[in-house]
């Protein structure tokens, strides 16, 4: 057994039984610690010991309190057999041969009869590669688990109180210590000796609680109830009345155990400790009797304390009666001790089945995790993409919503402004020719000068003309002017006089911004619009003043823009007069 093939459900039920009461425990083991959750003490008495009608009621009516859980039991000491074998190196086989050997020769029974349970000790002493055996009769083993009735199959694990003294001993003292562990039972005491933190061995001797009751009732001459009553709740061995018979009965108790511990001592000569080193860690019922460590130590060389005085013991009371429970507990840890199980070998491989499925149960149930937490996280990447995807379509919906709304407003806009503009560009060739106006009327003229006509081109060009004289060359359609003012007139200086106030009146003129060519308008572009009779045929000159940009005012739509557009009927605009200017002075 090993703690990595414990049940899932990681609770167990630790029974241990004795003659006068169950101690039981419910406790689990999370991150490789023990933990209680709760603990009873049921006294024993006649009518429900074990195998009786009464015993099989106990443990239902415990079931139903704690709740159903694997059991982890305890064999009576006196039934099992533990010790140091030193061994010479070897593979496991070979170990596990001469093991098998040892044991058939010790025990004097075949291996068919016999259940045991080895690991492999720190050396000590004289062992260079000691192993400690533990083994029992198998019809004892079966017995007890028989004991149990129904509730034998969840009996997972089963131990001796020595080894689970040790287990919980080694729990609490992570430290090598040396140790007696000493459980005082109602029939009996179960000693285990302690060298540097492991077990090395361990004993029993049929002195307990019940040999002390009866020196009290033979003393006293009262009936075992009140004997009992006496020894639990008075000081019988240093109070103010003392009896003497239980002191001599306590007294030889010690040198029994004294003598285990010398007995081990001269056993291992190469120890450099004596017997008076060695903490007594006394435990069990017997053990919570008034004036008892107190009467050790005042008539012992050996230091004695109670289980609740080592740290690390559970929240338990009264924590010395739980000692062999504890340590059953820990053992199913297996923390570095050597393994020292009892249960048959038909169980084992049971539990062995039982937890190669629970494994396995254990592994699907992973494995469905994994994936349902896979097919989860896949599930809500889809979601989230699909919930991106839907916001971008309603964003790309609203911007193309905003797009034609926009394309409408924009349509319309350009359809109103068109309305407007040839107002518009009307109104910017009128101040144009304002301007031009002010700068022909603000430019100081020779004395002998004089203008005659001003005039837009368009109208320049649709006027009808005087007759032309016969010699005058005939004016083309691509001779005419466009986005353009005319201004002509006329001098009675003499040709080179005129022209150089010509020539200063286009300069003026250029400097105004306004204009992107001011220049004499050559005979096929002139027209014979004014009166012959108020000018003079040698002074009379034409000038064209060229705005900077004919297209001013652009259409809001391009071409790409109008293509697009579905097909409307041109609106209505009025009609454009060209303007006009009076020629006769």
């Amino acid at each position: 057994m090993n703690r990595f093939s414990l049940p899932s459900s990681r609770r167990f039920l630790v029974m241990d039984a004795g003659s006068r009461c169950l101690k039981a425990l419910l406790v689990s083991m999370p991150f490789g610690r023990v933990l209680v959750h709760g603990h009873r003490v049921v006294d024993l008495d006649e009518g429900n010991q074990p195998g009786s009608p009464g015993w099989t009621r106990l443990l239902q009516d415990l079931i139903d309190e704690l709740g159903t859980h694997p059991l982890v039991v305890t064999v009576p000491q006196h039934s099992t057999d533990s010790q140091v074998l030193d061994l010479p190196t070897a593979d496991a086989r070979s170990i596990r041969d001469q093991i098998q050997a040892d044991i058939v020769r010790l025990s004097g029974l075949t291996e068919s009869a016999i259940i045991y349970d080895y690991g492999r000790m720190d050396p000590f002493a004289q062992h260079t590669n000691p192993y400690w055996i533990t083994h029992a009769r198998e019809s004892e083993v079966l017995a007890l688990v028989g004991q149990f009735g129904t509730l034998q199959e969840d009996i997972w694990e089963t131990a001796s109180p020595g080894n689970a003294l040790v287990a919980a001993y080694r729990e609490m003292r992570p430290a090598f210590r040396n140790a007696l562990l000493v459980d005082i039972g109602s029939s009996g005491t179960v000693v285990a000796v302690v060298h540097e933190g492991q077990g090395v061995f361990v004993t029993s001797f049929p002195v307990g609680g019940f040999l002390f009751s009866e020196k009290v009732r033979a003393e006293r001459g009262c009936s075992s109830m009140d004997a009992e009553l006496a020894k639990n709740t008075e000081n019988l061995l240093s109070g103010s009345k003392p009896l003497p018979a239980l002191c001599e009965l306590v007294d030889q108790w010690h040198a029994e155990l004294v003598r285990i511990g010398e007995d081990w001592l001269r056993e291992h000569p190469s120890v450099t400790v004596s017997s008076s080193q060695f903490e007594v860690v006394l435990s069990g019922g017997g053990a919570e009797m008034p004036g008892l460590r107190e009467y050790l130590r005042a008539n012992s060389v050996m230091s004695f304390c109670g289980w609740a005085d080592l740290p690390g013991v559970p929240p338990i009371q009264p924590a010395g009666q739980f000692a062999v429970a504890y340590g059953l507990a820990c053992g199913l840890l297996r923390r570095g001790g050597p393994s020292a199980s009892l249960v048959p070998e038909e169980m084992r491989a049971a539990r062995k089945e039982q937890a190669a499925v629970q494994m396995l149960q254990a592994s699907v149930w992973l494995l469905l995790a994994i994936t349902l937490l896979v097919l989860g996280i896949g599930t809500w990447q889809k979601q989230r993409l699909i919930g991106e995807t839907d916001s971008r379509l309603a964003q790309a919906d609203s911007v193309i919503e905003r797009a034609r709304r926009t394309s409408l407003l924009k349509q319309r806009l350009a359809e109103e402004y068109d309305e407007v503009r040839p107002l518009l560009a009307r109104q910017r060739k009128t101040m144009a020719a304002i301007q031009t106006l002010d700068l022909l009327t603000s430019r100081p003229l020779p004395t002998n000068a004089w203008f005659v006509l001003f005039a837009d081109a368009d109208s320049y060009y649709s006027e009808p003309a005087h007759p032309a004289a016969t010699n005058s060359p005939p004016m083309t359609g691509s001779a005419r002017l466009t986005n353009a003012f005319i201004a002509e007139f006329s001098t009675s200086e003499d040709a080179p006089t005129a022209r150089a106030a010509l020539s200063g009146m286009i300069d003026g003129f250029k400097q105004a911004g306004i204009f992107s060519k001011v220049d004499i308008v050559s005979d096929d572009q002139r027209r014979k619009l004014v009166n012959p009779a108020v000018v003079v045929p040698q002074g009379y000159y034409t000038l064209a003043f060229t705005l900077e940009d004919d297209d001013v005012l652009p259409s809001l739509l391009t071409g790409d823009d109008l293509r697009r557009l579905p097909a409307q009927p041109a609106p209505m605009r009025p009609a454009y007069a060209p303007f006009r200017k009076a020629t006769n002075p």
